[in-house]
């Protein structure tokens, strides 16, 4: 899991980056950002770690996977480079490139989710910037994988609704004919997916009023706490319109 390393206002979370993996990261902060009122790749991550593509392409480096949520697709994707020397030309030091391998400043927005393919481990992968405040929302694509992220520097239980509102949710029948929405998290510890989540609303139907109104375990057993862990991204299942917003538990 993240965690946060500084109490002040302005500081810097960690992840655990499994090499040779994709690792599903989150933009859990808020910087000044550039003209354009965002961050960039290099704005909220340490990048000294990172390995680069090389010059004459016989060396894979790390890359960034993105993902759209207007459309529900993925891209744009941006490959790390580092090599202004090989190349002889500065703005390929430190950089990103797009799909055409050509130099650029990718955008991201605070909160967002995104994938991180890594050569190597990177025990402590930093992340900076100013804490996360106010809510965050997201309009989901119905029908589909919708990839949101929890930005805030502790978990959040999707069972609380003083946390987590959410609306136009589908529920899981209790005879099992009709799918509901589900989640599935990522941990970062240890590079694998999970838990998962179902979300339920059939306290009459199982005659029990635990199961109103709910998210339940793989077993689809009822559970109190159901963790959304700090400044990690995970895929939201919404079979219909859903809306819903994270609110900041430190505010």
């Amino acid at each position: 899991m993240n965690a946060l390393e500084s109490s002040n206002t302005v500081g810097y979370n960690t992840a655990n980056v499994v090499g040779g993996s994709m690792n599903l990261l989150c933009v859990s902060w808020e910087t000044v950002g550039n003209e354009n009122g965002k961050a960039t790749l290099n704005d909220v991550m340490d990048t000294s770690v990172l390995t680069s593509y090389s010059a004459d392409g016989e060396t894979a480096g790390d890359y960034v996977n993105t993902w759209n949520m207007a459309t529900g697709n993925w891209g744009p994707k941006y490959f790390y480079v580092d090599q202004a020397v090989a190349w002889e030309d500065p703005s390929y030091a430190d950089t990103w490139m797009d799909d055409n391998f050509t130099p650029c400043n990718p955008e991201v927005e605070p909160g967002s989710a995104f994938w991180l393919y890594a050569n190597s481990n990177i025990a402590s992968f930093n992340f900076r910037g100013q804490v996360m405040s106010g809510t965050t929302g997201y309009t989901l694509t119905a029908g589909g994988m919708n990839l949101c992220a929890n930005p805030y520097p502790s978990d959040l239980n999707l069972n609380d609704k003083t946390q987590v509102t959410l609306t136009g949710k589908t529920s899981y029948s209790a005879d099992g004919e009709t799918a509901g929405d589900y989640i599935n998290t990522w941990n970062l510890a240890t590079g694998n997916w999970g838990p998962k989540y179902f979300y339920v609303n059939q306290a009459v139907a199982w005659e029990d009023p635990s199961y109103a109104d709910t998210w339940m375990d793989d077993n689809f057993t009822p559970v109190a706490s159901t963790a959304i862990p700090a400044g990690t991204g995970f895929w939201y299942y919404a079979n219909g319109a859903v809306t819903f917003a994270f609110i900041n538990p430190v505010d």
